[in-house]
């Protein structure tokens, strides 16, 4: 049940190094997934941006390995969550008053029916490894298995946190 965004991303493929002959390979099917997952992270468009870029310079420094890949879609999305931890790893430990990871009232991307607001609002004041896991099962439609592989965990994590994800916002709502 993936949910409508703003504007497609697509025609900015050239912004990512996303050439022509790259289509044969499919990576622009998925420049909007990955640039809404890398809002979430990021909480900024611009911080996405360059999430996405690197995450597109990494798999194409690597396509060779990319096209044996059974699902590159996951593969694309788990480049863009090792970067960006990679990324936070180097800024927390340079940075001696790091910047809080969720602010209140942070641009996202993963824009909704005026009805679901709140529902959204409340996914995106989860705590980090709920919020991955929502994300990724109900806005992106990967499986636990691609979910397990993405984030580097056991299925069995994938499960246990979505399953608390669900119940907080089961909560939140009253439902």
């Amino acid at each position: 049940m993936p949910l409508q965004r703003q504007a497609p991303i697509k025609d900015r493929g050239s912004q990512f190094g996303v050439t022509s002959s790259m289509h044969n390979m499919n990576l622009l099917d998925y420049i909007d997934g990955l640039y809404g997952y890398a809002i979430s992270l990021t909480h900024s468009p611009t911080e996405a941006d360059d999430l996405v870029q690197k995450t597109y310079d990494h798999a194409l420094g690597t396509k060779r390995y990319l096209g044996l890949e059974q699902n590159v879609r996951c593969e694309l999305f788990r480049i863009l969550r090792t970067v960006w931890c990679a990324q936070l790893h180097q800024r927390l430990s340079t940075e001696a008053n790091a910047v809080p990871i969720q602010t209140p009232g942070s641009p996202h991307s993963y824009e909704v029916e005026t009805e679901e607001e709140s529902v959204r609002k409340m996914i995106l004041e989860l705590p980090l490894e709920f919020r991955e896991v929502i994300l990724l099962r109900e806005f992106e439609e990967f499986s636990y298995q691609e979910i397990a592989t993405i984030l580097g965990c056991p299925t069995n994590t994938v499960t246990s946190h979505l399953a608390r994800a669900r119940a907080t916002l089961r909560l939140a709502l009253g439902v």
